[in-house]
């Protein structure tokens, strides 16, 4: 008998299964700033800056997505239910700004499944509290009115947050710089960069120190195109 990981129809689905980074390469990315795992990531894949820390902290983990209709969270309700400790919960509200998707309540549960933190595309709600509770929450803004509980959706599907495309299981770090999506496929490569960048940043720090406040190359870049 054959079965199947995926449930629903196109619209209002679940799929049970996702890839999985290393949990090395997760704790690798946690150890870089989103400044320099942007530049790992050649300045591309970080997240519409509109979406920020709604409270100071930072995280990495595995994105857990979440598309949900407008005013809707239901399938969010879902989505709790199948966290994994160290997911990151990626939720695309298709635009809506009007209701927010979650407040304290349900912070309490993703913080209770070993969550590592959230990022809607969108608004969250009872920020005194979320304050309080110390988990990590990225959104456009707060919005005290919620919506309903009984729309469409779609769980570890594809997902659009702040103009960039999550995959399920991609690797979201964000911090107060901003929220930043690696591909599964290019983790190494970033880790590589981003390593590389925060190497070339402690030297310069000790060029500082040592009074090299401008590095010759920018004259020399002036020079050559003539404007000195």
């Amino acid at each position: 008998m054959t079965t199947t990981c995926k449930k629903g129809k196109i619209g209002f689905r679940i799929n049970a299964e996702r890839r999985l980074p290393r949990a090395e390469d997760v704790e690798a990315v946690g150890r870089f700033s989103t400044c320099n795992l942007a530049d790992g990531l050649n300045n591309f894949y970080t997240v519409d800056s509109a979406v920020r820390a709604m409270l100071p902290g930072r995280m990495a983990g595995p994105a857990l997505t979440v598309k949900l209709s407008p005013a809707d969270n239901l399938m969010l309700h879902k989505a709790i239910d199948m966290i994994r400790p160290g997911d990151v919960i990626v939720v695309d509200t298709h635009g809506c700004r009007n209701y927010c998707v979650c407040g304290e309540l349900m912070v309490r549960s993703m913080q209770a499944k070993g969550a590592s933190g959230i990022v809607v595309d969108g608004t969250v709600r009872d920020i005194a509290e979320l304050r309080e509770l110390g988990f990590p929450v990225f959104a456009r803004g707060t919005e005290p009115c919620v919506g309903g509980k009984s729309g469409e959706g779609e769980i570890n599907y594809p997902v659009v947050c702040g103009g960039i495309v999550v995959n399920p299981g991609d690797v979201i770090a964000a911090d107060e710089n901003g929220v930043v999506v690696i591909p599964l496929d290019d983790i190494d490569e970033v880790i590589d960069g981003a390593r590389k960048k925060f190497e070339s940043e402690a030297l310069r720090r000790e060029e500082i120190e040592k009074g090299v406040l401008v590095r010759k190359s920018v004259d020399d870049t002036l020079r050559g195109k003539g404007v000195i």
